[in-house]
């Protein structure tokens, strides 16, 4: 709550400075007004792990995971000087992770024409997909060193709207041979195909609430000599600043998105 105070007294300092600039006094005439921004955004790129996951499953490790994600929203961009604006973006985005690995377990298969048991290695693939929507708010500083090329580095607050966590078992071989050469189909039991269902619901461990750093690049195209509508396609890195769930070993969901986005003059 004190950061949240801070970046809020902060912007109000910004507003009330980009306010004061623009009043008229005897020595310093007024300077023409400079336009505010309200924009739209869509944004496409790749959510990934960094550290380890845990499930319900003893012993289940996660790692390495990657899957495709999205943020769509809107966003307020008000001059501070031609050369600095400050702003608040406000997006949903999927922070969904997709991830995978094999491991041998010594099971018993049993032969049924020989009545015939024997422990034997059979390799499984564990499966975890994580679905996570989360709603942003991102208070930002922009720097504009030139019309067509500007830097952002903004805050983000970030609450989970909704979370899925699903845990797969998958049997990689149909059959087996034995020691004394018997060779033996197999197959998970409780279920007709080769694949099993472990864990599927909320993801209750997770953290509903955290905090990212969410450093940009882009380039404003306007589409007509007065800046009315400015297109501007601009790359967003997203670094979290704490573990998004403790179930795990610093287990953080990375993110970076390609946007594309339309603002209109107010």
């Amino acid at each position: 709550m004190r950061l949240l105070l801070i970046i809020i007294i902060f912007l109000f300092n910004l507003a009330v400075l980009s306010f004061s600039q623009n009043l008229s006094n005897p020595i310093f005439p007024a300077k023409p007004t400079l336009p505010d921004y309200l924009g739209f955004t869509i944004g496409l790129g790749q959510n990934f792990q960094s550290g380890k996951m845990y499930v319900e499953c003893p012993g289940c490790i996660f790692e390495d995971g990657v899957k495709f994600g999205y943020t769509i929203g809107a966003f307020y961009d008000s001059f501070i000087n031609e050369y600095l604006t400050y702003g608040v973006d406000l997006n949903l985005t999927n922070f969904g992770i997709k991830t995978s690995y094999i491991e041998n377990e010594l099971i018993d298969v049993v032969s049924p024409e020989i009545s015939y048991r024997e422990s034997v290695n059979i390799p499984f693939r564990h499966i975890a997909d994580v679905d996570i929507s989360t709603i942003n708010l991102i208070p930002y500083i922009k720097l504009i060193p030139w019309n067509f090329l500007f830097f952002k580095v903004g805050f983000g607050f970030n609450f989970v709207a909704s979370s899925n966590l699903r845990h797969d078992k998958e049997l990689l071989k149909s059959e087996v041979v034995l020691s004394n050469g018997t060779i033996t189909k197999v197959r998970l039991a409780d279920t007709k195909g080769n694949l099993a269902n472990i864990q599927d619901g909320e993801f209750k461990d997770l953290e509903k609430f955290f905090f990212t750093i969410n450093p940009s690049i882009g380039f404003n195209i306007p589409f007509d000599s007065k800046r009315n509508v400015v297109f501007s396609p601009w790359l967003m890195y997203s670094f979290p600043l704490a573990d998004i769930s403790n179930n795990g070993e610093a287990f953080k969901i990375n993110q970076w998105r390609m946007f594309f986005s339309l603002s209109f003059k107010l």
